[in-house]
């Protein structure tokens, strides 16, 4: 019995400093609410404010401390006094006069290769010569042309002989090749060579043949050294880049044709508003059986300009050529 009486004792006290506890702890919270005294302070700053609901509302969401932070800012940048990079650096003046800009040796370079109908095709590179005037000479031929941005000029040469040189002339230096064309002699050759503006074509009549027909070769209806090849016929070819002076070359496989009869050659001059009245020149080589060459400097008057779209024929001026056939 001793020991239940102790027990009611126990829980009785425990009861009222529970009571007085909970008391306590009512009269702190309303101090604080009322009296609005800050829980915690970063600056005399609240780090949560407290906030009074009704009593069927439901608790918020807290709000959360950073909310309530002052945001703390970066110092601001300290500029230099000079500045450390001054941009990007320029490449050096190239001043090397033995190379081009491209990295290239500035000797010019010339190449033969040989082509149908005993035709030559000369390349030059000269690549510190870019947009320069060449001459390519060979034998009494020779033709302007100018070089490309790379300091490139290319042309075809009609072989005149067995031995055929070819020479590029710059204005600073002169190179050469050359190169063996066996069968230069089974063509015969006729070139007229102009300067400036083209006013004198060449015209070559095979077999009879008249105008516009088959057998009529001129400008427009050059033809192609395959055909010379097969010994059927003649082709022409246009040389140069009408920068200086430029030349037409007909050819005409008399060494293998098996055709028998005559080309005539003729030398014809249009009357234009820009060459009537005027005087027209060309220099006109042909080559021999024999393997030597004829030059016959042309000097022709054209009529006044009255006579406008007329054609001019100069038929004495080259020796026509005669198949004995093979």
């Amino acid at each position: 019995m001793e020991f239940f009486a102790s027990l009611g004792r126990r829980r009785v006290v425990t009861a009222v400093v529970a009571l007085l506890v909970a008391f306590g702890a009512g009269i702190l919270m309303q101090h604080i609410l009322v009296d609005g005294t800050p829980l915690a302070t970063v600056d005399e700053l609240p780090d949560a404010a407290p906030s009074l609901r009704s009593a069927g509302q439901s608790p918020g969401l807290p709000t959360p401390p950073a909310a309530t932070l002052v945001p703390m800012l970066p110092p601001p940048p300290v500029l230099p006094d000079r500045v450390d990079n001054p941009g990007p650096v320029l490449p050096e003046v190239w001043d090397d006069a033995s190379m081009s800009p491209f990295g290239f040796n500035c000797d010019p370079e010339l190449s033969l290769t040989l082509g149908k109908a005993a035709m030559i095709e000369a390349r030059l590179f000269a690549p510190c010569d870019q947009g320069q005037r060449v001459t390519f000479r060979h034998g009494a031929l020779e033709i302007d042309m100018v070089t490309d941005p790379f300091g490139r000029a290319a042309t075809m040469m009609p072989a005149l002989d067995i031995s055929a040189g070819v020479a590029a002339i710059l204005a600073r230096e002169t190179v050469s090749s050359q190169v063996r064309v066996s069968d230069a002699r089974a063509f015969s050759r006729v070139v007229l060579v102009w300067e400036g503006p083209q006013h004198l074509q060449m015209n070559a009549y095979e077999l009879g043949a008249r105008r516009g027909e088959s057998g009529h070769i001129r400008a427009g209806r050059a033809k192609t050294p395959s055909r010379a090849e097969r010994g059927t016929g003649g082709f022409l070819v246009n040389l140069g880049d009408g920068s200086g002076r430029s030349a037409e070359v007909y050819s005409f496989p008399t060494g293998h044709s098996p055709l028998r009869g005559i080309v005539e050659l003729i030398v014809e001059a249009d009357v234009t508003k820009e060459t009537c009245g005027r005087m027209a020149r060309a220099t006109a080589l042909q080559t021999s059986p024999l393997g030597g060459m004829t030059t016959t400097d042309v000097r022709v008057t054209l009529p006044d300009c009255d006579r406008v779209g007329d054609v001019i024929e100069l038929k004495n001026l080259l020796q026509d050529m005669r198949l004995a056939g093979r």
